[in-house]
């Protein structure tokens, strides 16, 4: 019996065009340095970030060694990138399209080596769709973004009159029926035609940086940490380091909530909020370096985690140390039994839901909880009290606490809070491993 071989799930090639094709741009375009890495080397990173795993790059022949003198020394260049090079009659997009047909799969992405975009543009068009062509726009103008088909291609190359631009492009490609159009943010998307569009380009990069589900505490912590990202990836430092670094300084934190006394307190709760500062850091040099993985996402994780058992370790220590009171070493254990079983059923939660996707956990758990809050109460009170267990609120509450003086309210009701987030953790895996089954 024969089996027809199944079509990828995700578009495995990239096509680099190396000139925009939009209008007037600098020679140097795809050379210029958005957070320090040149357009060329984001733009194949981002279609990398989203699965493709071969890239075609496309340049003019008086310009490629440049090119490739350049993002070939970067240690982020991924391996076996073809390049193509066009001679002086090859300026059309006819003849660049007749030229590659030969060298792609039924489908690709065309994209442009001299703009910066998210990766969550591509999420459109990342998947094979059809023997047609879908173009990205923005504000009714063309991205160069595209999922091509060969056929396309191939039609575009033998039967369109010279194109020398996208617009004239799409024009033809509508005529003949062989286009979709979707409009995409433009809030995740720039040209670049010559430097002064760079600064630009780095505004929109830093508010990439932010998640989805960052809340207001999160959105405050990242107006440090991301002053401190941009020098990191100006170093040799990798966001791996910087998870370690985060947990020595929570080390740091717990160690002077045990030694007791007002100061000590107030030293350990600023040292808690670097170490939650830290821990965006981590993160943003990953996303603006293309480093993210899954082992540092499941490091990262573990850190947070260690967090709070080095926090309130030292909180419950420090305690003790003033009073022989039973209250603090009673609390303290109920405290860190929460701390120790809330860490594992959420982390198996990430696992179960999010899988090889640790990094998507916080969006997905949000997408649940909100699709079921209407119908469940239990559900409900989770979504809008996670909030207080989150890495970049507790520090706030930490140091409002310890600079009244105060260190008890913290105490007891995280207690409460660590016992109710295990609790709901099994309950809510319980729910929707019954909803699958389903």
């Amino acid at each position: 019996m024969s089996h027809q071989k199944r079509p990828p799930a995700m578009i495995e090639q990239a096509v680099i065009l190396t000139e925009s094709f939009r209008g007037p741009s600098a020679a140097e375009a795809p050379l210029l340095r958005v957070a320090t890495m040149p357009i060329l080397l984001r733009s194949i990173l981002t279609a990398q970030k989203i699965g493709a795993s071969k890239f075609l790059v496309v340049a003019d022949q008086h310009r490629v060694a440049q090119f490739r003198h350049v993002v070939e020394q970067h240690r982020r260049w991924p391996q076996g990138v073809q390049w193509l090079t066009l001679a002086e009659d090859d300026r059309s997009l006819n003849a660049i399209l007749q030229k590659i047909v030969g060298l792609v799969d039924n489908q690709f992405l065309l994209l442009p080596g001299t703009a910066t975009f998210d990766a969550r543009l591509l999420d459109v068009i990342k998947s094979p769709d059809g023997d047609s062509a879908l173009a990205l726009r923005v504000a009714d103008q063309p991205t160069g973004i595209y999922r091509f088909s060969r056929r396309a291609a191939m039609v575009v190359a033998q039967q369109a009159p010279p194109l020398y631009s996208l617009n004239d492009l799409e024009s033809w490609l509508e005529q003949r029926r062989l286009l979709k159009r979707t409009d995409a943010d433009a809030t995740f998307w720039q040209p670049i035609n010559s430097p002064s569009d760079v600064p630009q380009a780095e505004a929109k990069l830093d508010r990439w940086l932010f998640k989805e589900t960052d809340g207001i505490y999160a959105r405050l912590n990242r107006k440090v940490s991301i002053p401190i990202s941009r020098l990191l990836i100006r170093t040799r430092i990798t966001p791996n380091m910087v998870s370690v670094f985060a947990l020595l300084v929570s080390m740091a934190s717990g160690l002077f909530f045990a030694m007791g006394g007002y100061v000590n307190n107030l030293i350990g709760a600023a040292l808690s909020h670097l170490t939650c500062i830290l821990d965006g850091t981590d993160g943003e040099v990953a996303r603006l370096t293309f480093q993210e993985s899954e082992f540092g996402c499941w490091l990262e994780t573990v850190c947070d985690y260690l967090y709070y058992v080095f926090l309130f370790s030292g909180m419950v220590i420090g305690m003790m140390r003033h009073s022989e009171s039973l209250f603090y070493p009673i609390t303290g254990g109920f405290l860190l039994f929460g701390v120790v079983l809330s860490s594992l059923t959420i982390g198996y939660q990430r696992r179960r839901v999010a899988k090889d996707r640790p990094e998507k956990f916080g969006k997905q758990w949000e997408e649940k909880m909100e699709a079921h809050q209407a119908t469940n109460p239990i559900l409900r009170m989770a979504r809008h009290l996670y909030f207080l267990l989150r890495r970049a609120f507790v520090p706030y509450a930490v140091m409002a606490f310890a600079l009244i003086n105060f260190l008890e309210f913290i105490l007891v009701t995280s207690a409460i809070a660590a016992n109710i987030a295990w609790m709901v953790s099994l309950y809510s895996n319980h729910f929707f491993q019954r909803e699958r089954a389903a």
